[in-house]
């Protein structure tokens, strides 16, 4: 039909070029017709360029009607066709069916997608990055990484979302709606993927699984993250102090320590917390709920993180080395404060009296010498204490318990200390020595004032002394008792 149009279109156009010149002619001769015989019949083209053009009309008009009449069946076609397709989706009818898996659709073209699942085809590559898909939709919606452009906006907080899919999901945030309901426990979630993580604390599944160490996981994400131990990949870097994460999440809740925000605050005594997690374990300390039980010797705990510590003292596992020494440890910030004994590094001062410490807990502990505070209470006498560690000590006194025993006599201590300074009346090691008489003693701060009594007749000094503070004598010479371990 067009090859005919365009033969038609040209025989016109050279036909009425061939009237206008004749017409030309036609009006420069105007004399020379007037001359001629009437009875001659003159010869003129007009008629036959009129029947070519009348010719070509017709034939337009018979191809202008073919074309309307081809159109029509065309839409009358696609009519049909979105009848038949919505009569399909109605009666649930899937014609097209996959030879390879079985799967059933109701169009050809959407069979035609899901091969390309068994055939591993993608056609349709991103010209950014180079990944491959298998529709032009996806790679149109992955282009939007590269873009930037967020079209779906939340009309209630302004956030924008690459999908409309993140935007109804991100929606539920808004209502409250919880959709999806695990069949075994009732707890709801807005996200259906969340739904199918959680049913697989139910199951046990732990479908991901590190190729290196076999370790298996419940999500991906998780995986990917524990490989970070393996690479030693820390990609999440804090622009304050430099320090380096393996998680997002990690950096954070590290940030926090920068700006000294606590997001999460304890309705029962207002206690805050950077952390969510800390804030859980925390209200634990209110209701007394220890929910991780050890299997071996029985004793619960509220922190998974301190449960998890516990367990290896069962099997004796020691995983953080220090490479200088060589000395093991059950946990990592364990490791972290004695490498501090290396480098002498102290980087936590007291705002009161200036004096620096290698670790937060030591701070703390040095901190209630200037507040007096002494949280730790023994429920047999009432006496206080600054350090949990001295109320266990202290506890010993009470229960007759008495763990640290002499390799050699076989005498037995309720505290570490004293078997140390025992044990030198076996070695003779007399490590202090008094610079006011010269005297070297084997025992501690207890042998120096009982020296001191017994030359100055002031028992009271050895109760102040314990209690933590420096006796100063009025001669020239000063007595303090120095880490060191020499008397001064």
């Amino acid at each position: 039909a067009r090859e005919l149009r365009s033969s038609v279109w040209n025989q016109v156009s050279d036909d009425a070029f061939t009237m206008t010149l004749i017409a030309e002619e036609n009006e420069q001769s105007g004399d020379q017709m007037l001359d001629l015989n009437p009875d001659e019949e003159p010869v003129v083209k007009m008629p036959i360029i009129i029947s070519v053009v009348s010719e070509a009309n017709s034939t337009l008009q018979l191809l202008s009607y073919n074309s309307d009449v081809e159109s029509e069946a065309k839409q009358n076609g696609r009519q049909h066709k979105s009848q038949r397709y919505a009569a399909v989706i109605h009666s649930g009818e899937k014609p097209f069916s996959c030879t390879a898996c079985g799967k059933a659709f109701r169009c050809n073209s959407n069979l035609s997608v899901h091969m390309r699942t068994h055939t591993g085809e993608k056609p349709y590559v991103c010209s950014t990055c180079g990944k491959a898909f298998r529709q032009n939709s996806a790679m149109s919606k992955h282009m939007r990484i590269h873009t930037g452009e967020k079209l779906y906006v939340c009309s209630t907080c302004g956030k924008a979302f690459r999908y409309n899919r993140d935007l109804s999901d991100h929606m539920r945030s808004h209502s409250g709606e919880k959709p999806y309901v695990c069949t075994t426990c009732g707890r709801a979630f807005s996200h259906n993927s969340t739904l199918c993580r959680h049913i697989r604390i139910h199951t046990g599944e732990k479908p991901y699984s590190c190729t290196i160490c076999g370790k298996p996981f419940r999500q991906s994400s998780n995986l990917s993250v524990h490989m970070r131990t393996h690479t030693g990949e820390k990609p999440y870097s804090c622009t304050v102090c430099g320090k380096i994460f393996r998680q997002n999440s990690n950096l954070s809740d590290h940030m926090r320590t920068h700006t000294g925000e606590k997001l999460y605050g304890c309705s029962i005594c207002g206690k805050a917390f950077s952390r969510n997690t800390y804030l859980k374990v925390h209200r634990r300390s209110h209701t007394g709920e220890k929910p991780y039980f050890c299997k071996t010797c029985g004793k619960s705990f509220s922190d998974v993180s301190i449960y998890k510590i516990h367990l290896r003292i069962h099997i004796d596992e020691k995983p953080y080395v220090c490479t200088k020494c060589g000395r093991v440890f059950r946990q990592n910030n364990a490791l972290s404060k004695h490498m501090r004994t290396h480098t002498g590094e102290k980087p936590y001062s007291c705002k009161i009296c200036e004096k620096s410490f290698s670790s937060t807990s030591a701070l703390k502990i040095h901190i209630r010498i200037h507040t007096g505070e002494k949280p730790y209470v023994c429920k047999k006498c009432g006496k206080t204490f600054r350090q949990n560690s001295n109320l266990l000590v202290h506890m010993r006194t009470h229960t007759g318990e008495k763990q640290y025993v002499c390799s050699i006599c076989g005498k037995a201590f309720c505290n570490n200390g004293y078997l140390s300074v025992h044990m030198r009346t076996h070695t003779g090691e007399k490590p202090y020595l008094c610079k006011a008489c010269g005297k070297r003693v084997a025992g501690g701060a207890g042998a120096y004032l009982s020296i001191l009594g017994r030359r100055r007749g002031t028992p009271w000094m050895s109760r102040q002394f314990i209690a933590g503070l420096t006796y100063r004598d009025k001669q020239p010479s000063t007595l303090t008792f120095t880490p060191t371990g020499n008397l001064e």
